[in-house]
């Protein structure tokens, strides 16, 4: 199996930020201007998100862009 790319794992730290906050993706897609079906594929990794959404996604999360970005290498 390949090793996740880098826009999966921005995705799955997301996600896990997504999943401790317990935010609805309704309530990224309200914010973010989306779609909860577009928020959906987003999280899943099958669309790529927006840096310009980061911002407001490590806000309504309550963390940082940096943590929702920085990934831990396979070996680590």
């Amino acid at each position: 199996m390949d090793a996740p790319t880098y826009a999966e794992q921005v995705a799955g730290n997301i996600r896990a930020e997504v999943a401790r906050a317990k935010l609805a993706q309704t309530t990224i897609a309200d914010a973010l201007g989306l779609t909860q079906t577009a928020v959906s594929r987003r999280l899943r990794g099958a669309t790529e998100w927006a840096l310009s959404d980061l911002p407001r996604i490590a806000e309504l999360l309550g963390t940082t862009v940096a943590d929702l970005v920085t990934v831990t290498p396979p070996d680590a």
